[in-house]
């Protein structure tokens, strides 16, 4: 028998959501960027992802069921979810502003150590750093490191024992960083005159006020 508080029939102009694939969804999670436009649009749309009649379970020739209580329980959460970033919490939604491309390049080493560092992050601003390598390139170091300095300290993000020339030490991911933080490159036991580098891509978001 169909649940008669379920069923409904849909006018062609209506926009209807799967719930099983919005419950169920393969895809993986992802950082994206928003216009500001697209992010008020987003947030008009809302209104409808809270009408249960809005989303479908079962489809059948002339009308569909929206989501049985159990279903509807678990819309409910992740549609509040969804709220609270687009409109709640400004620490999760950042403004995009730039791509972060840093290179630094040191042409003349000292004999020994020698430090590679990014400018700080502005006020105002987080990196969201996806790359980071260091390498020499003219000569084998006897060890380099890339880290995230901050407050003070040197945190690791990477390190090679005797690398051959050319060969980087690297970082991939999602690394926020925040006011005053940098990203640092270290070579020790670096042979005079040589050449040093240190790459970093990301992106540059705006905190809101």
């Amino acid at each position: 028998m169909v649940d008669v508080t379920r069923k409904h029939v849909a006018p062609r102009h209506r926009v209807l959501v799967d719930a099983k694939a919005f419950l169920n969804t393969t895809i993986s999670d992802g950082v994206l960027f928003f216009t500001a436009g697209q992010i008020e649009l987003m947030r008009n749309l809302m209104q409808y992802a809270n009408r249960r009649s809005t989303w479908v379970s079962d489809y059948y020739i002339g009308y569909y069921l929206s989501p049985d209580d159990t279903d509807w329980d678990l819309i409910q959460e992740r549609v509040a979810d969804l709220e609270e970033t687009l409109m709640g919490n400004v620490n999760i939604l950042w403004g995009y502003e730039d791509t972060l491309r840093v290179k630094v390049v040191e042409p003349d080493a000292i004999a020994g150590t020698n430090i590679l560092e990014t400018g700080a992050v502005p006020e105002g601003k987080v990196w969201l750093v996806n790359l980071v390598r260091g390498w020499n390139a003219t000569s084998q170091s006897s060890s380099t490191n890339i880290g995230v300095y901050s407050d003070g300290s040197n945190y690791p993000l990477d390190d090679l024992v005797t690398p051959p020339s050319g060969s980087d030490v690297r970082f991939t991911g999602h690394l926020p960083l925040k006011e005053g933080d940098k990203i640092r490159f270290t070579s020790w036991g670096t042979t005079l005159n040589d050449d040093l580098y240190l790459i970093v891509v990301g992106s540059i978001m705006d905190v809101p006020a």
